[in-house]
């Protein structure tokens, strides 16, 4: 059938044609992920084999480690049996391997474990931070042995974590290690002080890496700007998304006054603040949006004929651009068409334009 198209155009629309080059593009997709996947497979079974006979584990634990380290694919098998020898001539027990397969690719690894060794903490505990480089380890090494150890031993007790919970913040978060136990405990009282938790801090460690300077500065800026519940990406972020979250906020209250969000919506819709509060359980989203857009968006529908029954049947509207909602009402006002259902002016843009044929094309058959 391809063929025929191939060789006799002309008997075809130029649209019938293109159809046809795109399935046959599509049959050949399944073909080139065959390949991929073979390709992988062999890959994969490769580096399973390799781990399965140094670490003497199953073929499905040995699977599930190689797919959560892909360095294992590239790695030889004489690298990983070097370093788990040296892993257990070190005490480093299997289960902290399987954990950290990345020890198994480490071209550095003697030379990190015996940086490690120094510090007077078990050093299955301090695998984490084998992720950094020699250089850096050895960076971090030049501090004093002492206040290495009292900054973990620090961080486990104000974040109640242990040893290897600390390392793994660390590794992920290396500025940690070059902030001295004083600096960060500056930084904790200003936190608490705004309001914020040990549970909002651990949840984003990284406002730690601000300064006591920045921190206290923008923790005034957010007082001044009256910010009640202030959150740790507000510490952080750049000072252009606070002006706006700030806007935002000033806005929503002006649209508010003294009533909150299920009041205003039982008010502006109509309708019960139980029906409002079953509303935002199904679309939390109405908690964050742009009260004054939400404001304009149910005055055009209601200026176009809607009331606030039909608004409430189908809430998911008040999410959709205004501008798309009122050029969809004056296209269909046009035509003479009213829907009665608000979905429809919700469709995605494909199924909109897809209804608007249909409609045309019914208008003419009327017309006939």
């Amino acid at each position: 059938m391809i063929k025929s198209v191939l060789y006799q155009p002309t008997m075809l629309k130029h649209s019938d044609i293109l159809l046809c080059h795109i399935r046959t593009l599509l049959l050949q997709i399944p073909k080139r992920t065959i390949i991929i996947t073979e390709d992988f497979r062999s890959e994969s079974q490769k580096a399973r084999d390799k781990l399965q006979n140094v670490l003497d584990i199953s073929k499905h634990k040995a699977l599930n480690v190689v797919e959560s380290c892909k360095k294992l694919f590239d790695t030889p098998s004489s690298c990983i049996s070097e370093n788990y020898k040296i892993c257990i001539k070190h005490k480093i027990n299997k289960e902290t391997v399987l954990k950290y397969p990345f020890l198994l690719c480490d071209s550095n690894l003697q030379k990190k474990l015996t940086v490690l060794q120094k510090i007077p903490i078990p050093l299955n505990s301090l695998i984490p931070l084998t992720q950094f480089t020699l250089i850096q380890l050895k960076f971090f090494m030049n501090f004093k042995e002492t206040d290495v150890v009292h900054k973990i031993n620090y961080l486990c007790d104000t974040f109640n974590m242990n040893a290897e919970e600390v390392c793994n913040n660390i590794a992920s978060k290396p500025f940690i290690f070059t902030k001295s136990v004083s600096e960060i405990e500056a930084l904790l009282k200003l936190l608490y002080g705004s309001g914020l938790t040990i549970e909002d801090i651990l949840k984003d460690l990284w406002v730690l890496k601000n300064s006591e300077n920045h921190v206290q500065k923008r923790l005034e800026f957010l007082k001044y700007h009256n910010v009640k519940n202030i959150k740790t990406w507000m510490i952080r972020c750049l000072e252009e998304s606070l002006y706006k979250k700030i806007q935002k906020e000033t806005d929503n209250r002006e649209v508010l006054g003294d009533n909150s969000l299920v009041e205003y919506l039982s008010e502006k819709l109509n309708c019960s603040e139980s029906l409002v509060e079953s509303i935002i359980r199904k679309y939390p989203q109405f908690r964050k949006m742009n009260l004054p857009k939400l404001n304009k968006m149910i005055d055009l529908l209601c200026s176009a004929g809607y009331s606030e029954f039909q608004i409430c049947r189908c809430p998911k509207i008040l999410f959709h651009k205004t501008s798309t909602i009122e050029q969809r009402l004056k296209e269909l006002s046009k035509m003479g068409v009213k829907p009665e259902a608000l979905y429809v002016l919700t469709k995605s843009e494909m199924q909109y334009q897809s209804h608007i044929i249909s409609l045309k094309k019914a208008k003419i058959l009327k017309v006939v």
